[in-house]
């Protein structure tokens, strides 16, 4: 940056222009109260004159010309980054010219916890003021669209990116889009993952997004890492006997909303989400997967588990057949009284 300034200071046609600025009365690029905090987006592909034109109806110079006269004398008309950023009115134009060139731009924090849904990483991301919670949900159902050529051929066919959204913390732009996010989360699940669906026979044997959505599920029963891959094999053992899998986050999931205890009523709900009432996997992820919930997924403990039952605590009870788990569950009630 030390060029720039140099760009800025030195040459006689940069202070020539002063002089006449000042002589003619405009001295400075002030037209409302100097220091106030302005939010301002320059967008990707925006001309210099596009540019200035944005800065002056922010009020952060006062004139759009003047600004793209100062710009192009210092040679870096063209080299003004897009972005968010978070300026001042009647800021120094050498200033103002070192954040543009520069490129810092105003970025947001957000993290996306393991287990989230797609309805509930919208509304965190709204709440963080990044994307418009409806907006993001509609996009998510286009996965076509919102990928465009680079759609995975494995990915054909989901009705959504739920499940494919990577939990993590992100640097996001306020208003960035809704397209842009998304795209964005759906690389760094491609990122993390390569290895697992590069290298697992498990993976190879259920398809892409049936690893997912079983490792969604894995991810809404379980609360301790060890146990991850037992709960894995639980699922994997009932899809290898034809047993239905008979979730209760797949209930929940299914009626929309989380509840501390299911009814019988709520078993029959009539959803292809209900593993309750329907065979095999559900028709998608339920939830985001967090790596270890997908590593859990991909190799599954070797047991004869059939059933588990919540201690309470966080922790299970796994059983290999019924009546094991009969006693399980008597145990587990015990447990919590």
């Amino acid at each position: 940056m030390k060029h720039l300034h140099r760009r800025l200071a030195y040459p006689a046609i940069v202070l020539a222009l002063l002089v006449i600025l000042v002589g003619i009365g405009v001295s400075t690029f002030q037209t409302k109260p100097a220091g106030q905090s302005v939010r301002v987006e320059i967008p990707a592909g925006a001309s210099s004159a596009e540019i200035s034109q944005i800065l002056e109806e922010a009020g952060v110079v006062s004139d759009a010309w003047i600004f793209r006269a100062y710009a192009k004398l210092a040679g870096v008309e063209g080299t003004l980054k897009a972005g968010h950023y978070q300026l001042e009115t009647a800021m120094p134009v050498i200033q103002l010219l070192r954040v543009l060139v520069k490129g810092t731009p105003e970025t947001i924090a957000v993290t996306i916890t393991e287990g989230q849904t797609l309805k509930e990483i919208a509304r965190t991301l709204e709440e963080a003021g990044i994307v418009n919670a409806v907006e993001f949900q509609r996009l998510a159902y286009d996965p076509k669209y919102v990928l465009g050529d680079e759609m995975p051929h494995w990915l054909l066919g989901a009705k959504s990116l739920e499940g494919f959204l990577f939990p993590d913390t992100y640097l996001f732009a306020p208003g960035q889009g809704a397209r842009e996010v998304l795209r964005v989360m759906f690389k760094q699940f491609l990122a993390k993952t390569e290895e697992l669906r590069e290298k697992s026979p498990y993976v190879a044997q259920l398809g892409v997004v049936r690893w997912v959505t079983l490792a969604s599920i894995v991810e809404k029963e379980g609360r301790l890492p060890e146990e991850l891959p037992i709960i894995a094999s639980v699922f994997a053992n009932r899809l290898e006997r034809g047993m239905y899998l008979q979730s209760c986050a797949t209930i929940q999931y299914a009626l929309g909303r989380r509840k501390p205890q299911l009814t019988e009523e709520d078993l029959q709900v009539d959803s292809p989400y209900n593993t309750y009432k329907n065979g095999g996997l559900p028709p998608g992820p339920i939830a985001s997967p967090g790596l270890s919930a997908l590593k859990a997924a991909a190799y599954p403990a070797e047991t004869d588990y059939l059933y588990f039952v919540a201690k309470g605590d966080g922790s299970h009870i796994f059983s290999k057949n019924y009546r094991e788990h009969l006693r399980a569950k008597t145990q587990a009630e015990k447990g919590t009284e």
